[in-house]
């Protein structure tokens, strides 16, 4: 049954919609091992400014700190990356590093390169679905798209010569978003290394990352190149429209021409 909220804001209703029974009862519990008293969290409940002091003081502790104000610290983005494993009945600790295990350094000055943690599971499609999870349970407001039916759509990379799939691995990843403004997929896999173009990367490094930079105000559209969907001469895009401090993306699995200009541009990954 939908739950409907009255005299709510969109962001406080997108909230409500996000947190579970057992987030609030850890939350409940957890406040017991403080020196908070029924009082104050009466007085807390009465006191909106009290509210936004707490919430401000919250953000501003070095484990809420985003670099670049958007991107998540190496360190929180493996426990994401590994809880993610977890909730999918796979164990983080036996996958097989491809590459460094050290983390890659986020760009000091170029806010849209990004860093995430990237594993692969048994298949393309149950990565997709379980990214795609994460996605809807982090990120507010999103609309019920049934992932199920999705997953199944998305065929193998563009060249499985060069790239195959390794279950049971991960890999650090470093990605640069909107590149190539105006052009095509078709000329991105024609004049842009193979090897760089992304995939599902592209749906890591938003389950990692709570903001993500936007190229205009209100939605930005990120095309996975490399990928094919089920419908011919299309790929798959991640539809992103922007609310409050996160995003609400829509994935549409066979939504982009490979002839189709992208105003917004292309994720490439970084060697």
């Amino acid at each position: 049954m939908k739950r409907t909220y009255s005299n709510q804001s969109e962001d406080s209703v997108s909230f409500l919609q996000a947190v579970t029974p057992y987030d609030i009862h850890q939350f409940l519990s957890n406040l017991t091992d403080t020196s908070l008293t029924a009082d104050e969290l009466r007085r807390i409940n009465d006191h909106r400014e009290v509210r936004n002091l707490i919430v401000d003081a919250i953000r501003s502790h070095p484990e809420f700190a985003l670099i670049h104000g958007m991107y998540n610290r190496p360190e929180h983005i493996h426990r994401t990356a590994d809880a993610i494993a977890t909730e999918a009945g796979y164990d983080p600790d036996n996958f097989v590093w491809i590459g460094d295990p050290d983390p890659p350094s986020f760009d000091e000055e170029d806010k849209c390169v990004v860093v995430a943690l990237f594993d692969m599971f048994d298949s393309p499609a149950r990565q997709a679905e379980v990214l795609w999870q994460r996605i809807r349970k982090d990120h507010w407001g999103i609309k019920p798209v049934t992932m199920a039916a999705h997953a199944g759509r998305l065929s193998h990379f563009q060249d499985p010569e060069f790239r195959t799939w390794q279950p049971g691995t991960r890999r650090w990843v470093k990605m640069r978003l909107f590149c190539h403004q105006g052009q095509t997929i078709q000329w991105m896999r024609e004049h842009t290394d193979a090897r760089l173009l992304p995939g599902l990367e592209v749906l890591a490094a938003i389950a990692q990352h709570p903001v993500m930079p936007e190229e205009s105000e209100k939605e930005n559209y990120l095309v996975m190149p490399s990928l094919n969907s089920s419908f011919e001469n299309c790929a798959p895009v991640l539809h992103i429209s922007r609310g409050g401090r996160t995003w609400r993306p829509e994935f549409w699995p066979e939504a982009h021409y490979l002839d189709k200009p992208c105003h917004h541009g292309f994720p490439v990954l970084v060697p």
